[in-house]
């Protein structure tokens, strides 16, 4: 019973075989292996757009579950490059990074492939993989490896680029030149040459100076974490994050409950197809490694069993509850609903939208909920609301202003945001507000609609993204909720600066004293009325524009999921009577290089 019981566990049966050797040898690569694992598992759940943690709650169960189901006795599954590249394009098109919508669809991706490996083995559809071109899989990991290692230069300058595609993030990168961070460079630089060394100089010089062949092996295989290591005892020696130096910060320490993530039909029908491809090329990359490791050891790989082996680790990477890639998190303070609206083929219903609301404020237990209205237009057209074409879209007819001219969708939008609530916190925000009028008409209509749909715990407000509406923020504050500075749009504004510009756009920096005037105008207005201030934006996960914006009286920092942790530190080390001086003698400054490196040399 134990045999044909060992073709579907193969654990029970490679066990029975299992001797001190193999312990000792196993013991020594699971420390290497576990090591590694940690920095590895962190930089990859960054490249798929999550928080650092997921990537070490995402190793965890896998591996155990492939050690059960799986075939290869040398094989340890865990994230890697292809696929965290592939969740990151897959999930970005359904979900904004760093709300719990992406942490939801990114854990039914990986439900969603696990499932289909998992069908492909007990249907012993294996040897389909014979059949799949090997020259076309590995001109794509390779093409993949390229657009990897282009996405993190930007880490190794310390500069803020982007970029959809190859030519697009080089554009960026050269546009960013001026803006390298000086003291990342060095390190970035120092490290990957180690690591490029050790890989072909650290055996020889080490069986050179008298180490045996196997203890050299160990050595050079364990060198990778010599630079893990150091680095990280040079971050805290030092206080390289204070030199604008990007660490990971604060890990939660400890471990989420397992569950699964909460299913949606439409959100499945929006993932199957990645899911798919995700499968195939995680597959064929996991036997193509596995069956070169048991060609040396002459063992056998099961192709129909490593389909099982590889579903169950996917499905059991799946089982953490989205709060535990949320961690830390105080709220949502910026959901962008256009993500909704550009997922359909025509404008969403309401029983569609209130769907997507419900489900981010479920995950958040509690916490409030900043939606921005529907933000298109100009430069971010939907296929079904025809718009002419206009010479400068960021100057036309965008944000409330379109949304003003259809008001039958925004009805629609705020009738599915109220009914969604349902007794939780809701905040909710028009972008692109100029003018008093605007504002008036769009509030207008939310009080017609929460005599119908009412909420108890609900406020309204305005981004503040235009210098018009921060110069008369004290006439706003009086009727306003709260405010959220948009700083990416008050930069290019107030600057003139297109932010996309292949040559400008690094001189779009939010820390100019006169972007700094602006939020401090808006938050010294709101605080006269008792209202709150919050700044969503990349200035907000600023390491320097931190103590600037505590200074300036923010009251609340939006930022990504992956910088959470990072934030909340760099917040908790500051004083806040040193901070308003600090702002104070920036704002007298004559320009963005100038205040930074004013913060950088205190701060």
């Amino acid at each position: 019973m134990l045999s044909n019981l060992g073709r579907y566990i193969p654990v029970l049966d490679w066990s029975r075989r299992y001797n001190r050797e193999a312990f000792s040898n196993d013991m020594v690569a699971a420390v290497i292996v576990t090591i590694m694992l940690i920095p590895q598992s962190l930089a990859y759940a960054l490249l798929a757009g999550l928080p650092p943690e997921a990537g070490i709650y995402a190793s965890i169960v896998p591996i155990i579950l492939y050690s059960i189901f799986g075939t290869s006795r040398a094989l340890a599954v865990g994230p890697v490059a292809v696929v965290s590249l592939l969740t990151a394009s897959a999930v970005g098109q359904v979900a904004e990074q760093g709300t719990a919508g992406y942490a939801i669809a990114a854990l039914t991706l990986a439900l969603l492939s696990g499932g289909f490996l998992l069908a492909l083995g007990i249907l012993r559809l294996g040897f389909l993989a014979n059949f799949l071109s090997h020259p076309v899989i590995a001109g794509f990991i390779t093409a993949s490896g390229i657009l990897i290692a282009t996405s993190q230069l930007k880490h190794i300058l310390g500069v803020q680029a982007h970029g959809h595609n190859l030519v697009e993030m080089l554009g960026s990168l050269f546009s960013h030149l001026g803006q390298i961070n000086t003291t990342t460079l060095v390190v970035g630089v120092l490290a990957t040459a180690f690591l490029f060394w050790v890989r072909k100089g650290l055996k020889p010089l080490l069986r050179k100076l008298g180490l045996g062949p196997k203890l050299a092996d160990l050595c050079t295989k364990a060198g990778p974490v010599l630079a893990v290591v150091a680095t990280t005892v040079a971050a805290w020696q030092w206080g390289l994050g204070d030199k604008g130096v990007a660490i990971v910060g604060e890990v939660p320490q400890s471990l989420p409950p397992f569950t699964m993530p909460g299913l949606s039909y439409d959100l499945i029908q929006q993932l199957a197809m990645p899911a798919i491809l995700i499968s195939i090329i995680g597959f064929v990359e996991s036997v193509s490694v596995a069956q070169t490791l048991a060609a040396k050891k002459r063992q056998r790989i099961n192709l129909d069993q490593e389909l099982i082996g590889l579903g169950a680790a996917n499905i059991g990477a799946a089982g953490e509850t989205p709060e535990a890639v949320a961690m830390g998190t105080e709220g949502i303070g910026l959901l962008r609903t256009e993500l909704v609206f550009m997922n359909h083929s025509q404008a969403p219903d309401q029983a569609t939208q209130e769907a997507e609301y419900r489900r981010v404020l479920e995950a958040l237990e509690g916490r409030p909920l900043v939606v921005r209205t529907l933000d298109v237009g100009g430069d971010k057209p939907l296929p079904y609301w025809p718009m002419p074409a206009e010479e400068n879209p960021f100057l036309g007819v965008r944000g409330i202003r379109l949304s003003l001219q259809r008001p039958d969708i925004l009805e629609t939008q705020l009738r599915a945001l109220l009914a969604s609530a349902e007794g939780r916190p809701l905040r909710i925000m028009f972008p692109m507000v100029g003018n008093i009028d605007e504002w008036r008409t769009a509030k207008a209509m939310v009080d017609r609609l929460r005599v119908e749909l009412p909420v108890a715990d609900l406020q309204v407000g305005i981004m503040i993204e235009i210098p018009s509406a921060a110069l008369i923020a004290p006439v706003l504050a009086q009727e306003v909720d709260f405010f959220s500075i948009g700083t990416n749009d008050l930069t290019q504004y107030t600057l003139a600066i297109d932010r996309g510009h292949p040559t400008l756009s690094c001189q779009a920096d939010g820390l100019h004293p006169a972007v700094l005037r602006l939020i401090g105008m808006t938050v010294e207005a709101a605080h006269a009325h008792g209202k709150w201030v919050g700044v969503c934006g990349e200035l907000a996960a600023d390491a320097l524009a931190v103590p600037m914006l505590v200074g300036l009286g923010v009251d609340e920092l939006s930022v990504s999921a992956r910088s959470i942790a990072l934030v909340k530190a760099r917040v908790r080390e500051l004083d806040f009577a040193a901070c308003q001086q600090l702002a104070k003698q920036a704002l007298m400054l004559p320009g963005a290089h100038e205040v930074r490196a004013f913060v950088g040399e205190r701060c």
